[in-house]
């Protein structure tokens, strides 16, 4: 299993590869005029705001599915401890 950090860093290199790929994508398509330029800024802050939202996946847990390394909250309460009687 990946570590945390090993899969920040996939989440953060996927999202900067989306937002490079539909920026170059919309640049092509600005260059031939069929968009007006205003429609390309705000189409350009869309995708920004889209690889943003992808990137913050990265402060989430594992994905579902995956346990995470440290054992919650619950089955931390849930271990028995020995205790000295007094």
């Amino acid at each position: 299993m990946p570590s945390r950090s090993a899969g920040t860093l996939r989440v953060a290199l996927t999202a900067i590869w989306i937002g490079i790929g539909l920026s170059v994508g919309l640049m092509i398509v600005a260059m031939t005029g069929v968009i007006p330029a205003v429609a390309g800024a705000l189409t350009q802050e869309l995708v920004d705001l889209a690889t943003i939202l992808y990137a913050l996946r990265a402060l989430g847990g594992p994905p579902s599915g995956l346990t995470s390394a440290r054992p919650s909250r619950q089955e931390r309460s849930n271990e028995t401890t020995p205790r000295a009687d007094l």
